[in-house]
């Protein structure tokens, strides 16, 4: 716990150095009070996935140092930056340009994850990953980046060993919803994060049939 807090302290301080009072205005906010729910998704990893193509032609590779320019001042990708998870991929387009960035956690991430994190997601077997802190600036949205990203980076040879991945998205974030699912991501789990005045709880619900009535409108 004391880790958790201290990293997020250190990214806070970061922040603010580089310009980003709102970021931190709107994160304090958040852990004064708020109620977040997410999604809990699995996919049971296929031989191939198919290449889901968008409007915009993308290569994927690994993100580098030259890249955090481009995502660094939002608070979540930037205390995952500076944790080096190692596998973080960027798509960029024909100008080299990035426009997608996608965190794929590894079972080797648990621990370092664990202290960044605390209890919000699920340790991870050998064979497991999760997709985090995927972000598309706004400049490129409305192309389907992220399903293309998504299945291009999992299609990678060096990701063939992953037979199960997770991921967790906001139930108001219809963007990236629509996203893991085109990609065949479904819902199992709804996890909740409640925050009062810098104390918070996390807590698991199974899916009832509003939740998932809810879920099926989202992906119309």
């Amino acid at each position: 716990m004391f880790a958790h807090f201290r990293s997020t302290i250190v990214v806070f301080i970061n922040i603010l150095l580089d310009g980003g009072f709102k970021y931190i205005a709107k994160a304090l906010g958040t852990r004064i009070y708020s109620n977040k729910i997410a999604y809990g998704f699995s996919l049971d990893r296929p031989e191939r996935f198919e290449i889901l193509e968008c409007d915009k032609e993308l290569e994927i590779r690994l993100c580098q140092k030259s890249d955090k320019i481009y995502f660094n001042r939002f608070l979540e990708n930037r205390r995952l930056l500076d944790l080096n998870v190692n596998k973080c991929y960027v798509a960029l387009i024909k100008n080299d340009q990035p426009c997608f960035i996608q965190w794929l956690v590894m079972p080797s991430n648990n621990s370092s994850f664990f202290d960044l994190y605390g209890d919000i997601f699920p340790i991870l077997n050998e064979d497991e990953a999760i997709l985090e802190g995927a972000y598309i600036p706004k400049t490129y949205r409305g192309y389907h980046i992220m399903q293309t990203g998504i299945s291009k980076i999992l299609n990678l040879q060096e990701n063939s060993n992953i037979s199960k991945i997770f991921s967790f998205v906001d139930v108001n974030n219809i963007a990236s919803i629509k996203g893991v699912s085109r990609c065949g991501f479904k819902p199992y789990i709804l996890r909740v994060i409640k925050w009062r005045f810098f104390k918070r709880n996390v807590f698991y619900k199974e899916l009832t049939a509003s939740h998932l009535l809810r879920y099926s409108r989202s992906v119309e």
